[in-house]
């Protein structure tokens, strides 16, 4: 038997006798419907105020996550439907989080670019 192999009975083994670590899965998922999300979020979320822009991701998440809770389940042997509605609010949760991430650096990407502009007409006047 190879590590990966051992491995695999190992995390098998866990999820039996503990059951599967929801949280762990939840960031998985989220991560894999990252850019997904942004794509569906960023043309409007850089002037909304961040409460705001955080109830606009779940609106937009909301049914990505849910496809892809189903789509896990279904394929996963360890999960059961009836840990699909706790699992999507963990990977909502784990959305909002990335999301809140990466509308800051967008933020901060779009204030430095300002800057630099500014600078830039700055220098072109005075010379």
């Amino acid at each position: 038997m190879g590590k990966d192999t051992n491995m695999e009975l190992v995390g098998m083994l866990r999820s039996w006798l503990i059951g599967p670590d929801f949280d762990a899965i939840a960031e998985d998922i989220a991560a894999q419907r990252r850019s997904e999300v942004w794509q569906r979020i960023q043309h409007r979320v850089g002037h909304m105020a961040l409460a705001e822009a955080r109830g606009y991701v779940r609106v937009k998440a909301t049914h990505l996550v849910n496809q892809a809770v189903d789509q896990r389940i279904s394929t996963e042997g360890t999960l059961h439907s009836d840990s699909a509605r706790h699992l999507q609010q963990l990977t909502v949760d784990a959305v909002l989080r990335q999301a809140v991430i990466d509308i800051m650096h967008a933020r901060q990407a779009a204030e430095r670019e300002t800057i630099q502009r500014e600078a830039v007409g700055t220098y072109r006047r005075a010379a």
